[in-house]
């Protein structure tokens, strides 16, 4: 379960510290999926290559870049052509396109 508790100073323009619980696995995969986004990673049924990816083990499983997270079928991996996806799931290929133009970032 994660949860979203608002600070105690919230300003008149309505912005606030905010801060949330979750589990180890919970933050890494939502951390991965936000860092996901910066590399053109899709979520799943958005077209293109670059969209997550559902798959079975003993459960239905999802790959980092899914909508939603679900504790127990929510993988901290990203969909790939060679593992946990195909060549219309594919967020790992999109990582690796995108990379120099995020390593050229500036603050």
């Amino acid at each position: 379960m994660t949860s979203v508790l608002p600070g105690p100073n919230v300003s008149p323009e309505g912005y606030g510290a905010v801060g949330y619980w979750a589990t180890a696995h919970a933050r890494r995969c939502v951390s991965i999926h936000e860092i996901g986004h910066i590399f053109d990673a899709h979520h799943e049924n958005t077209g293109g290559y670059n969209q997550a990816y559902s798959y079975w083990t003993a459960d239905l499983m999802h790959t980092v870049m899914w909508s939603y997270f679900f504790e127990h079928q929510s993988s901290p991996a990203f969909s790939s052509d060679d593992y946990q996806g195909d060549a219309t799931h594919d967020n790992a290929r999109a990582i690796r396109k995108a990379k120099l133009n995020v390593s050229q970032y500036v603050t």
